[in-house]
């Protein structure tokens, strides 16, 4: 709080870089949302922001969108990428490495759209009557021992993550080792209580969301909803810019129908005749998928949202504007960025 309270911009601005930077050492968007709404609240109450100021809706919202949008450029950081990677395993026999998949998706979609979400906030949110209120810095206290170790085993995760090209351990396993070492009872990071406190709510909710796009995939909905489109997109080898904005549209739209998680079950087992259609390996036409489940047009599809807006932080009218907003921004300006930067890669047509 003393660091950010100087000027509102300076206020979003660091509450938007601080979330993003949490996706790094917490692969879990719902978990980082349900950690950083609390803080995030509390943090607006101590820079003067009460309840219902516009300026408090932007900060949350700064926390909220910093943390989940970029995270669909970093493995293994949201649902939807560790779902593409297991249907890429299965469907393709390959799956993109950490380094690999951050380059082609992290300086366009992360980094770029981070820093035009904090402009957005600004010019959205900032009022000239709330100003932060100046806050004493709190008496610097040593790390505990469990604090100590959690750090230690988030810096061992994190580098394992991002030399997997060399060890060839999925980063899928990382982390369900780092989970297992969280639970070890001798561990001391949890309480001997700590299920007994779980809202289930949340768990049900993502449990729903996630089957429903198994369902549209086991039933053969979804694939034949897609296959449908397939027929009517003009595919060529020709027109690498048109099949690039044709696939990321693709994933776009069957995200509207099967949310974010649904898309890769859904566009993946397509990906080998999109393949042959453009002219561009697997590889590169299912990272299109990444392109499309990065555009959150409505909160529905990312359950995180959902549950900001259900644990009563933020009005679901401005989750939707922001959504809308983002989304707008990312598919007019952002594509073709990304799609050049593609080029520049070698990894399109």
């Amino acid at each position: 709080a003393p660091a950010l309270c100087p000027s509102y911009a300076r206020a979003v601005a660091g509450t938007t870089l601080f979330s993003a930077a949490m996706l790094f050492v917490m692969p879990s968007a719902m978990g980082r949302a349900m950690l950083l709404l609390p803080i995030l609240a509390s943090l607006a109450d101590r820079l003067g922001f009460a309840p219902g100021v516009r300026a408090r809706h932007g900060l949350i919202l700064g926390g909220l969108f910093g943390t989940y949008l970029p995270a669909t450029t970093v493995l293994p950081a949201n649902i939807p990428n560790n779902v593409l990677v297991g249907s890429m395993e299965s469907v393709l026999g390959v799956v993109p490495s950490y380094g690999a998949y951050f380059l082609l998706h992290f300086p366009i979609l992360g980094a770029l759209r981070t820093g035009l979400l904090v402009g957005l906030l600004l010019l959205l949110y900032r009022d000239g009557a709330s100003r932060p209120a100046r806050v004493a810095p709190a008496p610097h206290e040593p790390a505990s021992l469990p604090q100590r170790r959690l750090g230690w085993l988030l810096v061992i995760s994190v580098a394992l993550w991002s030399s997997d090209a060399w060890h060839h351990i999925p980063a899928a396993w990382v982390g369900m080792a780092a989970a297992l070492a969280c639970l070890y009872p001798g561990s001391g990071l949890l309480p001997a209580d700590a299920f007994g406190k779980l809202r289930f709510e949340a768990i049900f909710y993502v449990a729903g969301i996630v089957s429903l796009g198994a369902v549209a995939d086991a039933s053969g909905l979804g694939a034949a909803l897609a296959r449908q489109a397939l027929d009517v997109l003009p595919l060529s080898p020709d027109a690498p810019g048109l099949a690039f904005a044709l696939l990321a549209g693709l994933a776009t739209v069957v995200g509207l129908g099967v949310t974010l998680p649904g898309v890769p079950p859904v566009v993946t087992p397509l990906v080998p005749d999109l393949a042959r259609a453009v002219g561009w390996t697997p590889m590169a036409v299912a990272m299109t998928e990444v392109v499309g489940f990065s555009s959150v047009i409505l909160p529905y599809q990312a359950p995180p949202l959902v549950v900001a807006i259900q644990s009563g932080y933020l009005p679901g009218r401005d989750v939707v504007r922001c959504c809308l907003l983002t989304s707008a921004i990312t598919i007019l300006a952002l594509w073709p960025l990304d799609y050049w930067w593609w080029r520049w890669l070698g990894a399109a047509g």
